[in-house]
C-alpha cells in the first residue's frame, strides 16, 4: 500500500513531462482532421478513421500487455518516439517525395496508436505508483501543460514565427 504524507513532486514532474509529447500528437490530430498534416493528400478522412480503428485494437491489446508487464515506461517510450521519428523522418526528407504516401499513412497510424497506448500506459503506472489523493492534481498538471504547449504550437505560426528550430519541426524537438 502506498503512503505520502506530504505531495510527491519529483514523481508528480516525472508523469508530467510526457505532456510535450502529448500536445505533439493532439497538434498532428488535429491538422490530419483539417487536412493540413499532408497536404495534397486527399485520403487524409480515409486515415483518419483507419488510424482511429487502429487506436481502438490498439488499447485493447495494450491494455493486455501493460496489465502484465511491470516495465510499462519502456512501452511509454516506444509508443512516444516512434510518431516522433517518423515525423522527423519526413520533414526532413521533404514533402512530396517518393516514400510520401507510405511515410503518410505510417505516421497517421503511429500518431493514433501511440497516443492511445501512451495514455494508456501511463495510467496503469499512475495508478500504481501514487496515492489517489493525488492522482488529480498530476493528472490536472499534465493536461493544463499540454493544452498551453497546444496553444503555443497553434499560436506560433499565426504570429509569423515558424515552427522550425535548426532545420527540425519544433514540436517534434
Amino acid at each position: 500500500m502506498l503512503e505520502y504524507r506530504e505531495f510527491p513532486f519529483r514523481r508528480a514532474v516525472y508523469y508530467v513531462l510526457t505532456a510535450p509529447v502529448l500536445s505533439c500528437f493532439l497538434l498532428a490530430v488535429t491538422r490530419l482532421m483539417s487536412g493540413e498534416l499532408f497536404p495534397g493528400n486527399p485520403d487524409q478522412l480515409l486515415m483518419l478513421g483507419c488510424a482511429a480503428g487502429a487506436s481502438a485494437v490498439t488499447v485493447l491489446v495494450g491494455g493486455l500487455v501493460a496489465d502484465h508487464t511491470d516495465r510499462t515506461e519502456v512501452i511509454i517510450i516506444v509508443a512516444s518516439t516512434v510518431p516522433v521519428g517518423l515525423s522527423i523522418a519526413e520533414f526532413t526528407l521533404g514533402y512530396p517525395n517518393q516514400y510520401s504516401p507510405t511515410l503518410d499513412w505510417a505516421l497517421a497510424l503511429s500518431v493514433f496508436c501511440g497516443l492511445g497506448l501512451l495514455l494508456l500506459c501511463w495510467g496503469v503506472q499512475l495508478n500504481e505508483t501514487m496515492v489517489i489523493r493525488f492522482r488529480g492534481r498530476t493528472v490536472g498538471g499534465l493536461f493544463t501543460l499540454t493544452l498551453v504547449l497546444y496553444g503555443v504550437y497553434g499560436w506560433l505560426p499565426s504570429a509569423g514565427m515558424p515552427l522550425v528550430l535548426a532545420g527540425l519541426p519544433l514540436p517534434e524537438l
